[in-house]
């Protein structure tokens, strides 16, 4: 089983470790490596436990093809989602909710110090995509940015990044509810998470002049809510 604690070291190793490359590195070639081994590993992995090893290494091999042959926003989005799934399926059975609430708060509050306070956060965004590396999900304003490349997309056109965090923490707590209380009653839940992601995306396109925001705090405050129903109505 996983502790609050494990998450959270975890977290802080992995922010560090790519605070210092992007200290050090120049070049874009090392972190596209990082993310693409990263998403494709959680995707093999679920891959691997719903239909074998087989299937893994095919899956896998053809979202490494997509990912390069079609370069697109949507292409990129999917392969996250799939790579986050597969993080979440392994760590969620095996997580208490309670432990999950707590990573979600402690991080929210993080999340308000490195974009508000220290804008360490946004300095190591800007850096990626500079890059054009996407540590996350791509959120365009309109429906048909979907369908354009990665390495159009630019953060002062039309765009929103959702981090893999912001993503994964709430599927977790989603998860960790599911395998304690069924699927049914964790829809509280997944209806917060997603009032938080959109309030957060409303506001920030909304403004007149693009700054970064925070996007966690809105989403746990929602998830948080969502498992409170979920408590309420069927603990």
């Amino acid at each position: 089983a996983y502790s609050s604690w494990d998450i959270l070291i975890a977290f802080t190793v992995a922010t560090l470790f790519l605070f210092l490359l992007l200290k050090t590195v120049r070049g874009s070639r090392l972190f596209e490596a990082l993310f693409v081994f990263a998403v494709f590993l959680g995707m093999g992995s679920l891959v691997s436990a719903l239909f074998g090893q087989g299937w893994a290494i095919l899956v896998t091999a053809a979202a490494v093809f997509l990912y390069y042959r079609e370069p697109r926003v949507i292409t990129h989005n999917l392969i996250v989602a799939g790579g986050t799934a597969g993080v979440v399926a392994s760590v969620g059975s095996a997580i208490n909710p309670m432990s999950v609430l707590i990573v979600l708060a402690v991080l929210a509050v993080y999340d308000l110090v490195a974009v508000y306070g220290t804008k360490h956060m946004v300095v190591m965004a800007e850096t990626l995509v500079r890059h054009k590396v996407f540590f996350g999900m791509i959120l365009p304003e309109r429906p048909r940015g979907l369908l354009a490349l990665r390495r159009q997309v630019d953060l002062k056109h039309g765009v929103s990044f959702l981090g893999t965090g912001d993503v994964a923490l709430p599927c977790l707590l989603l998860a960790a509810a599911a395998a304690r209380y069924g699927t049914v009653p964790t829809l509280p839940i997944l209806v917060g998470a997603l009032a938080g992601l959109v309030a957060t995306d409303l506001l920030f396109f909304r403004q007149s002049q693009k700054r970064p925001m925070a996007a966690l705090p809105p989403i746990s405050l929602g998830s948080i809510l969502g498992y409170a129903v979920t408590l309420f109505a069927f603990g």
